[in-house]
């Protein structure tokens, strides 16, 4: 079944759906739904963290049949209707970052009706009630409890059963109407079904007990109904114990034989984990080797000839290719690994020489080069001659960049360069494309681009740290004079560092306390230590100096840990609408934030990229294609207005150049070759006053706050 060319990162077609690889996180029970089992902001953030993690397929945790078929209380559900718009959210935040989204149906039977792991997984009663937990009646197979001293479950009788056929008919309804692709049926671990599956927790002597055929009856009905309604071509696993491990138990033998049967019923992948019949494991330390479930997966592969998904403490990018290159099974599932790194997945990939360039990692560089690419297909041509262009990848490494830009200048004659991803790469490259006579226009936003580094030769659409800092901290001060406190939570590198700096001249003139600092590294994704030290400071505000994700993780956490009650939220710098879409609603409310563009705001130049961007997207830009767009266009209207391709002549021509640009009428300062432009600070409003999806944020005020020429460092040669 599987080809020697056959790996980890080898695609996967089931049915009609193909998964980019085979790595699968697996359901994992979050307990942090509320009563209704709806999703919240908790589960759009963990699930679009995991998804950028790179897995082929994400599941979220099991989603209970019904109110009565939850672990706990806080489970997320699908019995309702109402639970669709969340769920389809959710789907599609997972679909955004590039997973298959996927979700397992589960009625938890007599486990349910307990308490969450953290506050001891034991049974519901009036003393949890008294506190508003209060318990409900759980059914089985028969009437025999999970484990001693918990409560005794009712015996599902026909008309239950019968119920619960059509419920899980429903559900599976429900998960595609959201936007499911996969979904998957939990019968394993000593929730409902799997208790009709063992003799230890089946004493029927009805067509739903006594022998493997009666005992399996249940299952096999299950998948079934769910086939009814689940579409054709998407797929359908099923999540097996393929052992009780306890004397008298169900065995492998009937794992395989079931699996045979569940092929023929519609089921196209079996999930292969064992035990869980009563005692929970999970919250034990219990000793098992890497992948010990995998010659369950293996087993049942090779003798019922269905496709199976190992899973089971599989933590190595090494293993895990193993068990897919021996064909012992189709699909690896890892779970707790992906909690302490979602990113999993990207790490498993260049560890095993899958993505050496880090090319399937996350970055700005899509947006910035979709904008670039409609301007020169806008314009067409410029300086009498047809626009084209070459991509280079930077990386996001300095040296990679500078590297690639030698090539392209020495060896294809390029002379016009633009973009970055970020500063520390512009400033690097801007040396590089002076040193060799070619001309640079950038979208970076560390001072020192047009400040102490700047040359003849480089030019800057976005404003400056300084322009930023004085665009929104100055007038938030302004706005409120009792705010004396202030934290700064920053990304340690240059333009993080540029932000820091301006911020504490504008506290120092303005008599501001800065109260304190947390730096954080590039790599860092949590950042509650920092946040715990901010509140013990009990500032009035706190200002965030980053860009990008880093930005938005720091807003979310920072929420969670109840900030926004009591402290006002800056991000000095961000990037605008997809990070506020990001962020969602609930989060940018009363929120403050820096940024260089807005579509709210009408120009003639913002109208002509709303045009274009309507055309190709269906939808209003966003800062990134915006600066892609901008930085082009300056190059071209140079090229335009020199008439020519040479390099002291374009110069010549941008210095001085008023423009439309996407902000309004800009002009470039001949003195540092930075734009002016609008910075605008901006403030999240409740959903309830947004008037359409992306309409997030109000413009409080629009500033064009440059130092002047003298102060900015930049001491400019007079010719190239």
């Amino acid at each position: 079944m599987t080809q020697p060319s056959t790996h980890l990162f080898s695609p996967l077609t089931l049915r009609g759906v193909t998964l980019p690889n085979r790595i699968v996180i697996s359901p994992m029970q979050q307990y942090s739904a509320g009563p209704d089992g709806l999703p919240n902001e908790f589960h759009r953030q963990h699930y679009g963290r995991l998804s950028l993690g790179g897995p082929g397929l994400l599941f979220t945790e099991a989603l209970a049949l019904t109110a009565a078929g939850r672990v706990t209380n806080s489970d997320l559900g699908i019995w309702s209707n109402d639970h669709l718009p969340a769920l389809a959210a959710l789907v599609a935040e997972i679909e955004r970052f590039g997973a298959i989204p996927a979700t397992q149906l589960i009625h938890a039977g007599r486990k349910g009706s307990v308490s969450r792991p953290w506050e001891g997984y034991s049974p519901l009663d009036a003393a949890t009630a008294a506190k508003g937990n209060a318990p409900w009646t759980t059914f089985s197979a028969s009437a025999i409890p999970a484990n001693r001293g918990w409560h005794v479950p009712e015996a599902l009788d026909a008309d239950g059963i019968k119920r619960l056929l059509d419920d899980y008919a429903s559900a599976a309804a429900r998960a595609a109407q959201a936007g499911f692709r996969v979904l998957n049926i939990h019968a394993a671990h000593g929730y409902l079904i799997h208790s009709f599956l063992s003799p230890l927790a089946n004493h029927r002597s009805d067509n739903w007990g006594g022998d493997f055929d009666g005992r399996t009856r249940l299952l096999r009905q299950v998948v079934g109904a769910v086939r009814s309604t689940w579409p054709s071509d998407r797929p359908l696993m099923v999540r097996l114990s393929c052992v009780d491990d306890e004397p008298g138990g169900w065995t492998l033998d009937d794992s395989v034989a079931l699996a045979s049967l569940l092929k023929e019923a519609g089921a196209d992948v079996v999930d292969c984990s064992s035990g869980g019949l009563g005692e929970r494991t999970t919250t034990k330390m219990v000793r098992r080797p890497e992948g010990y479930q995998v010659p369950y997966a293996e087993r049942i592969r090779m003798e019922a000839g269905v496709p199976t998904m190992a899973v089971g403490l599989i933590t190595t990018p090494a293993f895990a290719d193993a068990v897919v290159r021996g064909g012992r099974a189709d699909l690896v599932a890892i779970g707790r690994e992906a909690l302490n790194d979602p990113h999993w997945p990207l790490h498993a990939a260049r560890a095993l020489g899958r993505d050496e360039r880090f090319e399937r990692w996350p970055h700005v560089g899509a947006g910035l080069n979709d904008g670039s690419k409609w301007a020169f297909e806008q314009y067409g041509s410029a300086a009498g001659n047809k626009l084209n262009y070459v991509l280079l990848d930077d990386r996001g490494d300095a040296g990679e960049a500078v590297r690639k830009v030698q090539e392209a200048m020495t060896q294809r004659g390029i002379k016009h360069v633009i973009g970055c991803t970020n500063s520390a790469i512009a400033l690097a490259v801007q040396k590089e494309v002076y040193a060799r006579k070619g001309i640079y226009v950038n979208e970076a936003g560390a001072d020192e681009v047009t400040g102490k580094d700047c040359n003849k030769a480089s030019f800057r659409w976005p404003v400056a740290c300084y322009s930023a800092v004085n665009a929104t901290v100055r007038p938030l001060i302004d706005k409120f004079p009792n705010a004396k406190r202030w934290y700064t939570i920053t990304g340690q590198y240059v333009f993080g560092d540029s932000l820091l700096s301006n911020c504490k001249d504008v506290f120092k003139e303005k008599g501001i306390e800065h109260v304190g600092n947390s730096y954080h590294s590039l790599s860092d994704r949590e950042y509650s230590g920092y946040i715990a030290t901010a509140l013990s400071q009990n500032p009035d505000v706190l200002a965030i100096c980053n860009f990008g994700n880093q930005t938005v993780d720091v807003v979310r956490q920072a929420i969670s840990y109840g900030m926004k009650r009591n402290t006002k939220i800056l991000a000095v710098w961000s990037t605008g609408l997809d990070q506020f879409q990001a962020l969602g609603p609930e989060n940018c409310e009363d929120v403050y934030f820096g940024a260089n563009f807005w579509h709210g705001v009408d120009t003639p130049g913002g109208r002509r990229v709303a045009e274009i961007v309507k055309q190709k997207t269906g939808d209003v830009p966003n800062y990134l294609q915006a600066c892609g767009y901008a930085v082009s266009q300056m190059l071209i209207e140079g090229l335009n207005k020199a008439n020519s391709t040479d390099i002291p002549a374009i110069v010549k021509a941008l210095e001085g150049l008023s423009y439309e640009g996407p902000t309004g009428t800009e002009k470039i300062r001949p003195e540092d070759h930075q734009v002016v432009k609008d910075y605008y600070l901006m403030l999240g409003k409740a959903k309830s006053a947004m008037k359409d999806k992306n309409d997030l944020c109000d413009v409080v005020v629009a500033t064009k706050a440059l130092p002047p020429p003298e102060k900015t460092g930049c001491q400019m040669a007079a010719s190239l």
